[in-house]
């Protein structure tokens, strides 16, 4: 039996199952006669999950770096939650329902605002919250947590999803793979495995029905296949392709500590993409040359109020020192249409992609973007700070910003606060409209970075969180090519850097073409740095220069690879 899924972690595993039932949590509504007998057992729950959090995060801080371990503090935190918190209470005193009812509905409630957002990372993040919910949910009811510190033998976890402070508790000696019905790529559970280098394999249809306990089974975290009761042979292939892999692993940090070189002596720069501070372990475990672009959207997440200016000031500062003067690359919020922050009480829109959002509602929510750029400016001491406006489609969009940032960063010289006097400010360029006006912006910004993931989008006009035209995200198609190669000669001829910060740089392809095509630098997750570093080091990208033209004037993506192809046969 051949199951397929979404591949998280890379690698090879042979073992049994170790199949992880979830067992369905008695939620139902019940009335009651005694409130406070209620909200004493919520808050004893409470408290036994904060506990229960703490152990793992004693296991976290021996195994991970201070960053990745306040992904579990950040659960003690969502588990403590004083908002939360008063809400359950209030839905048991005034309903007069249970416990474990009233957590599900605040809960949901939380859950939702996440699901409904179009942005994957933010959607994921409502995984954290249910893990949460469903150890407190079980402590109210008094059902037993499974220990995954007692796993003793070799064995591949199948479940329908596990929470990241269960896979942070496994050995990697004993847990070959983890395969789970749910879960995405960048959900808090694909990193701690990736972290800890588990071969994994998230979103697998079927999982659950078709696993047996102690049955043999093949995780193959390159494909994103599982296979069980493989035949003697087809073991044996897997066998070799495990041990090709880990020799290939290793081969990788032959670079970790080098320079980004392309064969033909090209120097480039390789940063990593980050959402939140809790990142940043990976982003020093891979060798990343600095920040190419940090989202701050997670801030205003999963709260009632707006974080305030001193709470984003410690956010940003804790980044840039991390990096110790290394660039970083903080974007301002991208917020609107789809996303749904509660208290901003934003408009529901018919075209959320096309709607009110980013650059476009700073003038609607002056003080939500004042009190950012005061608490980015108050932080750019603390490192290499370069600020970036999103979603810009015209020049005077991006003036408009830029002098909004001035008129901040006076009123902080004149309240005597110091501020950085050479903080670069730019745009992404992920409007085909942007693209075709590079030349103009290229006046007025101090750097460019293409936002391929948006640029692709709105290029082929089609929905990317769309299964059905995911066959339209092709960032090698001659359509994109020409714009990416417009704004790199626009930002080159203007004398400022061009940088790439969308999932298409850590193409195997679209990335050594868009730095043959004069883009400066590439920005990726933390995990594909090495690869990219090692396969430029083998690439002569001269090969691409001298043969452009002949990709511009491609009809279609596939022949634009076919091309490739040839050149480096």
């Amino acid at each position: 039996m051949h199951l397929k899924g979404m591949p998280i972690c890379k690698g090879i595993g042979l073992a049994n199952v170790l199949k992880v039932e979830t067992l369905a949590l008695d939620t139902t509504m019940r009335k009651i006669t005694d409130p406070g007998q209620e909200i004493a057992l919520f808050r004893a729950a409470v408290d036994k999950t904060i506990r229960q959090l703490e152990a793992v995060i004693d296991i976290c801080r021996q195994r991970f770096t201070v960053e990745t371990t306040r992904i579990f503090e950040a659960h003690q935190l969502i588990a403590g939650d004083p908002e939360a918190k008063k809400a359950i209470e209030t839905v048991i005193k005034e309903e007069k329902v249970n416990a474990a009812h009233a957590v599900k509905v605040v809960i949901d409630r939380y859950i939702n605002t996440f699901q409904d957002m179009e942005d994957l990372y933010f959607r994921e993040r409502a995984a954290d919250v249910r893990s949460v919910s469903r150890r407190l949910i079980k402590n109210i009811l008094g059902v037993p947590v499974i220990d995954y510190t007692a796993i003793r033998t070799p064995v591949i976890i199948v479940a329908e999803d596990l929470a990241p402070y269960e896979i942070a508790q496994v050995d990697p000696a004993y847990v070959k793979g983890i395969a789970t019905e749910q879960g995405g790529k960048t959900s808090h559970s694909a990193i701690i495995a990736r972290l800890m280098e588990i071969p994994a394999v998230f979103g697998i249809n079927g999982l659950m029905r078709t696993a047996k306990p102690d049955q043999d089974v093949i995780i193959d975290g390159l494909a994103g296949d599982i296979i069980f009761d493989a035949d003697p042979e087809l073991k044996h292939d897997y066998e070799d392709k495990r041990a090709r892999f880990e020799q290939e692993k290793t081969a990788l940090l032959s670079v970790k500590g080098e320079a980004t070189v392309s064969k033909d002596g090209g120097r480039f720069a390789l940063h990593a993409n980050i959402a939140s501070p809790y990142d940043l372990g990976h982003v020093h475990e891979h060798d990343a040359e600095g920040i190419g672009l940090f989202r701050t959207e997670f801030l205003f997440l999963n709260r009632t109020t707006l974080p305030s200016e001193d709470e984003q000031y410690e956010a940003y500062k804790a980044v840039l020192e991390s990096m110790d003067g290394k660039p970083v690359v903080i974007r301002t919020i991208d917020i609107g249409g789809d996303k749904d922050i509660p208290h901003l009480n934003i408009a529901l829109e018919q075209n959320p992609f096309l709607g009110n959002r980013a650059i476009r509602r700073y003038g609607d929510d002056p003080i939500l973007f004042k009190t950012q750029l005061r608490a980015l400016l108050r932080a750019s001491v603390h490192g290499n700070l370069s600020i970036m406006f999103p979603m810009v489609a015209t020049r005077d969009e991006f003036v408009q910003a830029r002098q909004w940032l001035d008129t901040v960063r006076q009123e902080l010289v004149d309240e005597g606060v110091t501020v950085s006097k050479n903080i670069p400010v730019g745009l992404m360029i992920e409007v085909p409209s942007s693209a075709l006006a590079a030349a103009s912006l290229a006046k007025e910004a101090d750097f460019f970075s293409i936002g391929t993931n948006d640029l692709i989008q709105y290029t082929m006009a089609a929905d990317r969180t769309s299964q059905k035209l995911s066959y339209l995200y092709q960032p090698l198609h001659p359509s994109v090519l020409k714009l990416i190669k417009m704004v790199a000669d626009a930002a080159n001829k203007q004398g400022i850097p061009v940088a790439v910060c969308g999932e298409a740089a850590s193409d195997e392809w679209a990335g050594p073409v868009m730095l043959a095509f004069g883009v400066r630098s590439l920005s990726m997750i933390p995990t594909s740095i090495l690869a990219m570093r090692k396969r430029l080091a083998e690439m002569d990208l001269s090969l691409i220069k001298t043969q452009q033209n002949r990709l511009l004037e491609a009809d279609s993506e596939k022949e634009v690879k076919t091309l490739l192809e040839t050149f480096y046969r």
